[in-house]
């Protein structure tokens, strides 16, 4: 399949053009499995570290301090919004536009856009969640070896 980014510039259009018919787009293609990392991979952990939180800061209140509950809103408001995207980006993705150059450009001006958001909100959670529930390699894993 041909990058998003190949498929929006002139030539790359007259490229998509000379593959007619257009081959059904593949689930487990890297656009295809974006959701599906989102659902498999980021969001378990997420959801166990949000659930972790959430017992710390019932505790901490059930033994009468008063503690600042900002990250486990902030994570609740990214997880909700995490969803969102998530079914977004599903939903434009089941777009079949009928014709290669129509489908390119559904690519590039909607799927593409909705991964981005997507990616943005992923990482701000990477940055919150601890490091061992996050279900991916992070950055610094994929650097140093350890």
């Amino acid at each position: 399949m041909v990058a998003p980014a190949v498929l929006a510039a002139p030539a790359g259009l007259a490229y998509v053009e000379a593959i007619e018919p257009w081959p059904e787009r593949d689930p487990t293609t890297t656009m295809g499995s974006t959701s599906l990392m989102a659902r498999t991979m980021i969001l378990p952990g997420v959801l166990r570290y949000q659930g972790e939180v959430a017992k710390t800061v019932s505790t901490v209140k059930a033994l009468g301090f008063t503690l600042d509950t900002a990250l486990i809103e902030k994570i609740c408001g990214l997880v909700a919004t995490f969803e969102k995207q998530t079914d977004a980006l599903e939903k434009v993705m089941a777009h079949h536009a009928g014709s290669v150059t129509k489908e390119a450009a559904h690519l590039c001006d909607v799927v593409l856009p909705a991964m981005k958001e997507l990616r943005k909100t992923s990482d701000t959670l990477e940055g919150l969640v601890a490091h061992d529930l996050w279900g991916i390699p992070q950055y610094e894993d994929m650097l140093f070896i350890k």
